[in-house]
């Protein structure tokens, strides 16, 4: 079974994406978890930054599934998603429902947003 140029580029595209998403995710780790102690210490993640959490993950998901944005996009979505995640732990739960939504609309194409 061989791929054709059309197939590897899809496979290496898809790679790229995931693997832009990860080292994004592992270099921002030690942050997070510096915030996520910080704000155990302060405070709680509130109901609605954790239904805007699962909601802006979930699109970065399914933009990388159906190949509607570039890698590039996603990775800086994925960052952007951590800001989120670290505004709300530190209390900031305007400003990261605010970072969480920013996501879904980057991750969402014109066409999809109209539809909704």
């Amino acid at each position: 079974m061989s791929f054709t140029d059309t197939s590897a580029t899809k496979l290496r595209a898809l790679l790229s994406w995931r693997g832009l998403l990860i080292a994004g995710l592992l270099a921002s780790a030690s942050a997070t978890a510096s915030s996520q102690i910080a704000a155990s210490e302060r405070g709680k993640f509130s109901p609605l930054c954790a239904a805007h959490d699962l909601k802006s993950f979930a699109a970065i998901e399914k933009a990388g599934e159906l190949g509607e944005i570039a890698a590039s996009r996603l990775a800086e979505a994925g960052l952007t998603f951590l800001r989120g995640r670290i505004l709300c732990l530190a209390g900031n739960e305007a400003e990261g429902v605010a970072t969480y939504e920013s996501v879904v609309l980057a991750t969402t194409p014109a066409e999809r947003q109209v539809a909704k």
